[in-house]
């Protein structure tokens, strides 16, 4: 959805109709329900990755990853030697408390 609402937005279109599978309309979006839940700034995004997913596990060393998003899709920089990307982080232990405490 966030895809159709770049589209939407850049088109100056301002409702599109819904089909089933059976090409029966089921409905009418209009480009500000699209915009209102997906459309936000890339900056913002790249901030709240900043801010939300990399300083809670790396605290200081978050800034030494590279955050780029434009339209919406994050970018990771290339970087020689990468093979594959998980897009989820995991950990055995928190072990955030201690590192914020000193004491690791």
């Amino acid at each position: 959805m966030g895809t159709a609402a770049r589209h939407m937005d850049r088109a100056e279109v301002k409702r599109q109709p819904v089909v089933d599978g059976n090409g029966r309309l089921v409905g009418i979006v209009t480009r500000a329900d699209l915009l209102r839940a997906h459309l936000r700034p890339d900056t913002e995004i790249a901030s709240d990755i900043r801010t939300g997913v990399l300083s809670p596990y790396l605290l200081d060393d978050a800034e030494t990853v590279e955050v780029s998003v434009v339209d919406g899709t994050v970018i990771v920089r290339p970087v020689s030697g990468v093979v594959d990307v998980i897009s989820t982080i995991e950990y055995g232990y928190d072990d955030s408390a201690q590192l914020r405490a000193g004491t690791t």
